[in-house]
């Protein structure tokens, strides 16, 4: 199950990426002051994908470092969200407009199941044993 729900993450998050360049030109076209909090941003999007495929490529190759990538991978959904915050720094930029609340609900959620994903991987024998490499 961790496997499907880290796999259908991945795919959310490459889609969401995606989706969001159109956004992210937008921005960086029409506000010229806000382009290194977008390059921030963006930044911390692209990493956190990566950071998303390693922890994929890491469990089914069964690797023993997948505990770590998993809990970087933990860390960073706590991170990238909080990366928006630097948009509060460019003029006339409220924290309604950055971060709806709907989304904030979502990140939490998010963070709290993954915290219990990677509470289970850590204390699971089933894990220990099939992560040997």
């Amino acid at each position: 199950m961790l496997a499907v729900v880290l796999c259908i993450g991945l795919v959310r998050n490459l889609v969401d990426l995606v989706q969001g360049l159109s956004q992210f030109s937008r921005g960086w076209q029409t506000n010229p002051a806000a382009r290194v909090q977008l390059a921030i941003i963006l930044a911390a999007v692209v990493v956190y994908v990566a950071a998303n495929a390693w922890v994929v490529a890491e469990l089914f190759r069964k690797r023993a470092t997948f505990r770590r990538s998993f809990l970087v991978l933990w860390i960073l959904t706590a991170l990238v969200p909080a990366s928006l915050l630097v948009m509060l720094t460019v003029p006339n930029i409220t924290l309604d407009m950055v971060v709806p609340t709907m989304e904030i609900g979502r990140s939490a959620a998010i963070f709290a199941s993954m915290g219990l994903w990677y509470w289970y991987v850590c204390v699971s024998e089933r894990v220990r044993n099939t992560m040997t490499n």
